[in-house]
């Protein structure tokens, strides 16, 4: 998001003087930027801090609590990637240079969520397991 806002208020498009913290579209895409990060932020924590303090108090079964986080740790992964999407496709063209730091962190996170922790699938051996059934994958 930093890189978001230095470019809104550095520059403006090809088309448009204006800058870009100056358009509505811009404001309301960081605004809900900012709500996904720090939902997904404040959930991730939240739920890694049930397994620490389930470990303190010497839980046997920590497994609820691991698929809360392992859910929490996908889900924060594909939001956060959603949220640098919409701050990409708003800054236009701007974004699609190397030389522009969101275009490296567009990448990143795209290439992030190829590793198993992000993969969609995660939800759905999640939901296996909620529903009281098998994970259809090895290691959950």
């Amino acid at each position: 998001m930093n890189a978001f806002v230095r470019m809104a208020t550095e520059s403006g498009s090809t088309t448009s003087p204006t800058l870009m913290r100056d358009r509505t579209p811009a404001q309301t895409t960081l605004g809900e930027a900012e709500a996904i990060i720090s939902g997904s932020r404040a959930y991730v924590l939240n739920k890694v801090e049930a397994i620490w303090e389930g470990a303190c108090r010497g839980d046997s079964d920590p497994g609820p609590r691991v698929l809360q986080a392992r859910l929490a740790i996908t889900h924060s992964m594909r939001e956060s990637m959603r949220a640098v999407d919409m701050l990409f496709g708003t800054a236009g063209t701007n974004s699609i240079h190397e030389s522009n730091d969101l275009e490296l962190y567009f990448r990143d996170i795209h290439t992030a969520c190829q590793h198993i922790a992000g993969l969609h699938s995660n939800f759905e051996y999640g939901g296996q397991i909620l529903l009281g059934l098998p994970p259809g994958a090895s290691g959950w």
